[in-house]
């Protein structure tokens, strides 16, 4: 008997110091930024800044396709005003896990999209993380909501990455985006 109510001491004593205990936190803390009332897990002061359409941080292309890319895009935003964004980027900027939220955080940062029309893309690729996210503004979601836009993920881009052809990937997934928003 009385080693049961040894045992139940120890617990309770136990169960209650970690209850009480101040040393527990979240490991990730959500920051409101005043542009708005977006939550993030990504410190803003710590994003690049954009250099282009592309933005290939990660060293994916040669010199040739980064000119092809970055001025396929241009000639895209001139004829229609939507603004689609690539960025590269690896293991130096964010994790696997905080990619979606990376993404999200530059699409606010560098202000994707027309103001009033909110009609931005971002195409993030990491390939040394092996992902890929679309983030479309909200003036895009009607047209290309995140469904088809994983469909074209995995179905149009996937494919010739799994071929190590990343440019070309590239170029089709965004040629099928701009076929999607034709009005």
């Amino acid at each position: 008997m009385k080693k049961y109510l040894v045992a139940l001491v120890f617990v309770l004593i136990h169960v209650t110091g970690f209850a009480q205990s101040d040393t527990l936190k979240p490991d990730i803390v959500i920051q409101h930024t005043l542009k708005n009332d977006f939550p993030s897990t990504i410190d803003s002061a710590l994003l690049p800044k954009p250099v282009g359409y592309l933005n290939d941080f990660e060293n994916i292309f040669n010199a040739s396709e980064k000119k092809s890319l970055d001025s396929m895009l241009v000639a895209y935003e001139k004829e229609t005003l939507n603004e689609i964004v690539v960025l590269t980027v690896d293991s130096n900027y964010t994790t696997p896990e905080l990619l979606y939220d990376y993404s999200l955080a530059i699409c606010y940062k560098w202000g994707l999209g027309k103001r009033d029309l909110d009609n931005g893309i971002l195409i993030c690729v990491s390939k040394s993380m092996r992902h890929i996210q679309i983030q479309n503004g909200y003036g895009i979601s009607p047209i290309l909501n995140d469904v088809e836009t994983k469909r074209i993920i995995d179905e149009e881009i996937i494919p010739f990455f799994r071929d190590g052809k990343f440019y070309e990937g590239l170029v089709h997934g965004i040629n099928v985006l701009e076929e999607k928003l034709k009005p």
